[in-house]
This record gives C-alpha cells, structure tokens and sequence, in this order.
C-alpha cells in the first residue's frame, strides 16, 4: 500500500473508531493517552472527579508554562449546535464555568500564574449553521478576558493527532499491522469468537518493538492501552463482551510477559502504565458481570437448554469459565477495596447451588477450577461455602463414574467427552487411569479437615490401580520459568506419579500438612496484581502447582 493511501486509510479507521466514543466511558479512558504523549502533564482527570462539579474541566494539564483546561463532550453532544451549545451544562456553561472558577492547585508551582487555554473537545463538527454564532462567541470571550485562549478540537482534528502520535506509532505502522488490525475490527463488527487475528497482531506488536527509550516505551503502552480500549469499545457495542474479556486477557498476560522479559518491573512508570491497562481488564469484568450476574444466579441460570445434547458439555465448560473469571473479578475488587467478601462468597454459592448439576469436573485440568475457587472460600474465611462446593464436586464425579463408568479424562480431550456424554460410548483413547484433580480433592479435604470426603474419595472414587500425580513444573526447562507462565501454556513438568496415600485419614493429614514444599520465587509484584497470577493459569490451562493451595492458605 502507497505511503499517501495508508495514511488516508489510517485516518479513515481511526475517525470512525473516534466518532463512535462516548463522553463518559471511552473518550474520558482514551483522551489523557493522547495528550500523554503529546508532552503534557496531566494534573486532574475526569476520573478523579466522578461525582463532583467540573466547571468545564474535565482533564487539567500544563505544558510548556501554560495551564490547560480541556472540557469533553460527546455521544449526543458531540457536534456543536445551538441546542448543544445553549442548554443546561451545555457548551457556553463550561465555559462561563471554567473562567469563573479556577482551578486551585498549590503542589504545582507557579499554576495560578501561568495563562490559560480553555479547549472544547468534542468527537463531532460545529455545525456550519452555528459556526458564525459560536466563532463569535469566542472572540467576544478572549476580548474580555486577555490572557485566556479558547478554541475546540473537533473530530478532524482529533483524527490527526490520535493518528501522528498514537495510532501511526506503532499501532499503524506497517502494513502487516493494518492488515491485523483490519482484520480484528472486521471480525469484532461480525461478533465473530475468533482470536488468532488479536493474537498476532499482539506478538506483531511486541516482535518489532525493541528500543528501552523511557519516551519510546510509554508510547508503545499508551498505544497497547489504546488498543485494549478499542477492543472494549467494539465488544461493548456489538454486545459481545466474551470477546473484549478473552482478547484484554490475552494481552494482558503477554504484556506482562514482555516487562518481565525486558526487566522492566521495578520501573514505577511501566507498573503504572501496566496498572491502568490491568484496571481496564476488569473494568471488562465488572461490565461482564453486570449483565450476566442475576441470569448466572436463576437455578440453572448459565444452561442454555434447547442446544442439543452437546450442551450436556457445554453447560459445564460455560460454568466453569464464568465461576473462573468470577473469582478473579472479586479477588481485584478486594484489592482495590471494593466490595465484601462475605457478599462475594455469597454470590458465589448462589451461583453454585443453582447450577449444581452442571458442575461435572470432566477434564482433569479442570483442576485449575477446583483450585481457584476453593481458595477464594477459604482465603476469605467462608468455609461452609468450600465444603458444599467439594460436596458438590464429589457428589457429581460419583454419579459420572455411577452412569459412564469413567474418572476425569486425564489427556484434557474434549472430543473424548463428547463422544462420551452425546454419543454415549467410552472411546478407545479415553484416558482416566491416572489423575492428578482427585489427589487435589484429598488435599483439600484434609486442609479442611473432613475425612468423610477423604474416605468417600479414596473408596467410591478411586479404583486400586489409579495412578494419583501432582504437576510441577521443569524450572530446567523454563530458564526464565516465570516469563513463561504469563506467555503460554507450560506442558512440560515433573509428574510425581503414583503417589500413595494412608488408610487412615489423620496418617494421610500428618504427611500432608508436614510435606516439605518448596516455593517459587517470582518477581511480578502480586501485592499490586493479586489476580494476575490466577488468570495465566486459567487462561493458558497451566495447572496450579502445590504450593498455590498449601502454601498460601
């Protein structure tokens, strides 16, 4: 594609994606990027005033020894008009607003003497029939009060410079780029789950970005958050946030990867430009889960019904993946101070009880689940809620083995299940001799000292030859073992296999609680991004490994 075309074609994706913003979600996430890169110092955001009177002042910066009063307007508001322009906390009040009331700002010195600039944004045009009126309005403004500039920046003007100091940076800056991203916006506007688009357009992003030049690195995440936004903005309005949920997950874990990669996790500047793009993860979350949370919370709220027989699988994977993703979402919450997490167990067990017969553990990784959720409970303090999920657990996996006459597929092969659970026959390749969730479920029993599950286990579930195993990863084969837990899956491990447990319960605990574990040492601050951890693994299906549930509880 000729240099001219590309950047007309640039500028086309980028105004359409512009003009599709709202004022009180996406333009207000998106803006400070910009004016970030441009050199400006943000002082105050709209975020940091949600709530509170703005006086015109949605984003207050400086640059270059002025002050900067930026208002937002868009949605139905972004062309200017008369209506827009005249009415109750319309345009000529934002104005008056942003004179008459100065911001006070004593940590910045010299604020108060610096001139100011007074800059209408908007993701719309004044419109022609008003231009006269509003050109005017402005001059007669500055007339009288000299040393105050206004202007607007509207959506052309917008579009070029997201285009030059964002998009045509990094995002757009090549044709395989384009191609990539084209491509995820196609798919995105059809509502399509496909995300190997996504995926290489992130490797392609991070392949060809090399340089560790402080201006240059907060380019490229500004540019990465940029496009986490746009991703959330096109699932959020073509109703599809599963997509925006897997592909921010995907970039996320990858980003992560790459700051650990370059040794970049002590730097204050890349954690928190790390931060805002893990804020916006679960800001998909939260979005997620508000629309979903009372159906999920129904009795058999996440079954789907009239799909056919393969919804006797997909019933379970649909549960397990929304209770995963659930159990993050709270574990962020209670990191930010949001929330209580009795309510949050709570909810979680509602969710529980009333889709219990679609809680079938059938893949032996499905360990992870067990894991994840397990822990939440007992990490905050809500034991009874453990139980009954184990209950549930138990019960479910002995009237598998009652009816199918089979444990949890050990290879993780899900068209084994189907020809299982629709076909109704064990294939030849169907794997269940060894295990490694039911030596899980024993340890858990004894952590939470019930040794009629461990004998109900250990009798109704396990036959004498099953090959009981925990998963530990190869630390000699993952050099940079940690890296790689945020990159991709981990296959290759140490399987301790055959693993003999006591007859007697208090024996079996003894041994258990007293097991000499060594723990991994990691450099990801989990104090900052509790949950990151938790969604590499339940991503990329890497198994908990024994430390994650006996060294942490």
């Amino acid at each position: 594609m000729k240099t001219g075309l590309m950047n007309n074609f640039n500028r086309n994706i980028v105004r359409d994606y512009l003009g599709s913003l709202k004022e009180d979600k996406e333009l207000d996430a998106i803006f400070p990027l910009l004016l970030s890169t441009m050199g400006f110092r943000i002082i105050a955001t709209a975020e940091d005033s949600k709530g509170m009177p703005q006086y015109g002042k949605d984003i207050i910066a400086v640059k270059d020894n002025r002050k900067y009063y930026f208002e937002l307007k868009g949605y139905s508001d972004r062309d200017i008009t008369s209506s827009s322009f005249n009415k109750n906390d319309g345009i000529r009040e934002s104005i008056y607003e942003a004179i008459d009331t100065p911001f006070v700002n004593g940590s910045f010195g010299g604020f108060s003497d610096m001139n100011t600039s007074i800059i209408i944004v908007h993701n719309g045009e004044v419109k022609r029939n008003f231009k006269p009126q509003f050109e005017g309005f402005i001059d007669e403004m500055m007339k009288k009060n000299p040393g105050i500039e206004i202007t607007n920046w509207d959506i052309h003007h917008l579009t070029d410079l997201f285009t030059d100091y964002l998009f045509n940076e990094y995002l757009l800056s090549d044709s395989e780029s384009i191609r990539l991203f084209k491509r995820v916006l196609v798919l995105l506007d059809l509502g399509e789950g496909y995300y190997e688009h996504f995926e290489k357009l992130i490797y392609h992003q991070i392949d060809k970005f090399s340089s560790t030049d402080g201006r240059k690195l907060k380019k490229f995440l500004a540019t990465q958050l940029l496009l986490a936004n746009i991703i959330f903005s096109y699932s959020r309005e073509n109703n599809n946030l599963e997509t925006g949920k897997k592909c921010i997950s995907f970039q996320v874990l990858q980003l992560w990867s790459w700051v650990l990669k370059k040794n970049l996790q002590r730097k204050e500047a890349i954690l928190n430009s790390f931060e805002i793009l893990y804020q916006l993860f679960n800001s998909v979350l939260n979005e997620y889960f508000s629309k979903s949370l009372d159906l999920a919370k129904e009795k058999r709220g996440l079954f789907l019904g009239r799909t056919g027989q393969f919804e006797k699988l997909g019933y379970s994977l649909r549960l397990i993946s929304y209770v995963n993703h659930l159990c993050i979402y709270f574990r962020n919450n209670l990191s930010n101070s949001i929330g209580d997490p009795k309510d949050y167990c709570e909810i979680l067990n509602e969710i529980i009880d009333n889709n219990e017969d679609g809680l079938i553990l059938l893949k032996d990784n499905q360990s992870i689940f067990l894991v994840n959720v397990a822990t939440f409970f007992i990490e905050n303090k809500s034991t009874e809620y453990a139980l009954n999920f184990l209950k549930i657990i138990i019960e479910n996996l002995l009237f598998i083995k009652a009816n199918y006459s089979v444990l949890p597929e050990y290879s993780n092969n899900e068209d084994n299940l189907i020809d299982l659970l629709v076909n109704h026959y064990r294939p030849e390749n169907y794997c269940d001799s060894s295990t490694c969730l039911l030596y899980i479920l024993l340890e858990f029993s004894v952590l939470l000292k019930r040794e009629d599950y461990y004998q109900i286990i250990k009798e109704k579930l396990l036959d004498k030859d099953t090959n009981l195993q925990l998963f530990t990863p190869y630390i000699s084969e993952y050099p940079n073992f940690e890296i790689t837990l945020f990159e991709k899956e981990i296959k290759e491990g140490l399987m301790i296999t055959n693993i003999q447990i006591e007859d007697d319960f208090s024996d079996f605990s003894n041994k258990v609680l007293t097991e000499s574990i060594e723990s991994l040492e990691y450099k990801t601050p989990f104090e900052r991004f509790r949950s990151l951890k938790i969604l590499a693994h339940v991503y990329y299906d890497t198994p908990f490994f024994q430390e994650d549930w006996l060294l942490k509880l």
